[in-house]
């Protein structure tokens, strides 16, 4: 269950009143190997809304890029999804995810 002002809504509920941004996922995904080298995401919404913008045959590209992400939790979740490369941040600070940030481009 989520709030939103001030009414309670299941979270399939959600993407009926938060629409993703436009975005042209064919040309993305024609740039994807070139241009997208490390992926990052700070909440499990975050996830959802590049796997939905991903959807289809670019999911695939999605999932084999390094991922980089803010807990363990987030971390789980990435891999049952089906990424392999999840690099988990000490902890959701700025510093502590840029240091991941790091690690993972390094690793």
């Amino acid at each position: 269950m989520f709030c939103f002002q001030h009414r309670l809504f299941q979270k399939e509920d959600l993407f009926g009143l938060i629409s993703l941004p436009a975005a042209d996922v064919a040309s993305l995904a024609a740039r994807w190997a070139r241009d997208v080298h490390l992926v990052t995401a700070t909440s499990g919404e975050v996830l959802d809304n590049l796997l939905t913008l991903m959807g289809g045959e670019s999911r695939e590209l999605l999932v084999t890029t390094r991922l980089v992400v803010v807990s363990e939790r987030m971390a789980d979740a990435a891999r049952k999804i089906g990424f392999a490369r999840v690099t988990v941040a000490d902890h959701a600070s700025d510093h502590a995810l840029l240091s991941a940030l790091y690690r993972a481009i390094r690793s």
